[in-house]
């Protein structure tokens, strides 16, 4: 499952991967309570 998850945002299933997900999810919010 989590795999499917990366690979739907178009990143590989490693450390910075998950990283890059994880800045993605931060700016993300931050841009919707913007």
């Amino acid at each position: 499952m989590g795999r499917v998850y990366f690979e739907l945002f178009g990143y590989s299933v490693t450390g910075w991967g998950v990283l890059q997900i994880f800045i993605f999810i931060i700016l993300f919010i931050i841009g919707v309570s913007n």
